[in-house]
């Protein structure tokens, strides 16, 4: 049986890099309202850790959609499948009870640690590069110095980013327009975490994943998360649909045989990267960028050693009839929910995907 944790902040406690680490408030209020998230990726018997959940809306859910997942109740046989995992996300799932025999080692979580950084992403690109025969979105630099990061802002003619090491979803990520100064706070961050990663400013056109099941130095292919994101790149929704409608909408913008041969050079060079040093679901953020001459494809802007919210959408689509989009919504909107389901599946309207009384409200909406 797994034991699901849905914990948002985990990123922020592998930057952190130790185990005791206090989440900022925020997370936490995320993290309590989706602690039933994962009931949507699991399978029937699974559990899930919560602080306790409405009988009714898990009824409704189980009456509705078959959903047969519970509150973990301290049964010490399971395999915990957190959202991610740290060394806080370790010591948070002991001290809940789960059997010290059942988590990672110092060593495994270290090297989780380790190519989380986001040099990792910039080495996926470059192996993705020397296996395909056109060419994609240049890769990012890593800069150790803010003399290094002044002359590369200074030499990006359409604009840069600078990214921190461990962030994710659209955060710690900072836009140098062209022309424009360094933002003070560069420098505090080399200071602080060793380096920061750099790139070329892209005018995004489409954002979405490759997402993979890493196991055994391989990487096997799951589909596609097409996600929207704001102007800076931070997460708003994802498309819920058949893979072939997604497929369909990205060959709009760019040539579909070119993205499937990406998705395999992908596959072998993140099973290659993760040998040894990872194992679980990991998903590759990409994004179609506008160019003088069209379009190129930026085919690692980030790796996420963890569940996604495309995870969560590739999900959602066993209970979905037709297309939907899926979004976090802040405060409690589960009033404004109303849905009809007919067999199993979401047939109209919004769905409630977690229950009621949270700051956050996960909602599957039909389209």
């Amino acid at each position: 049986m797994k034991l699901w944790y849905f914990n948002p902040e985990n990123d922020l406690a592998l930057a952190a890099g130790r185990a005791a680490y206090t989440p900022p408030m925020a997370a936490v209020r995320l993290r309590r309202s989706g602690a039933m998230l994962p009931a949507w990726m699991a399978e029937q018997g699974d559990a899930v850790l919560c602080g306790g959940v409405s009988a009714a809306w898990l009824d409704a859910m189980h009456r509705d959609f078959g959903l047969d997942v519970v509150p973990w109740d301290g049964a010490p046989d399971v395999t915990p499948e957190p959202w991610g995992w740290s060394a806080y996300t370790r010591g948070v799932l002991e001290r809940a009870g789960v059997p010290r025999g059942a988590l990672p080692s110092d060593a495994s979580l270290e090297a989780l640690r380790e190519i989380s950084h986001r040099r990792s992403a910039a080495r996926l690109r470059e192996a993705v590069a020397a296996r395909l025969d056109f060419d994609i979105w240049p890769g990012a630099t890593e800069i150790c110095s803010p003399a290094d990061a002044e002359a590369y802002a200074a030499a990006a003619l359409g604009g840069c980013v600078f990214k921190l090491p461990w962030s994710s979803s659209g955060r710690g990520v900072s836009f140098v327009e062209p022309g424009a100064s360094l933002p003070p706070h560069i420098a505090g961050d080399i200071s602080r975490y060793g380096s920061v990663m750099a790139e070329p400013l892209a005018a995004r056109v489409a954002d979405f994943a490759m997402l993979y099941d890493v196991s055994g130095g391989r990487a096997d292919y799951r589909g596609l998360s097409v996600f929207e994101t704001d102007a800076r790149g931070a997460y708003q929704g994802n498309a819920v649909a058949p893979q072939q409608a997604l497929e369909r909408r990205l060959a709009r913008l760019y040539p579909a045989g070119r993205l499937a041969e990406v998705s395999r050079a992908v596959g072998e060079a993140l099973g290659e990267l993760c040998a040894g040093r990872y194992e679980g679901p990991a998903g590759v953020d990409m994004l179609i960028a506008r160019t003088a001459r069209g379009v190129a494809l930026h085919a690692a802007v980030e790796i996420n050693f963890r569940y996604t919210m495309g995870f969560v959408a590739l999900a959602l689509g066993r209970y979905t009839a037709g297309e939907a989009i899926y979004r976090v919504e802040r405060g409690d909107t589960t009033a404004g929910c109303r849905y009809r389901a007919e067999g199993g599946r979401l047939a109209e309207g919004r769905l409630a995907l977690t229950p009621p009384g949270g700051d956050f409200t996960f909602v599957l909406e039909s389209r």
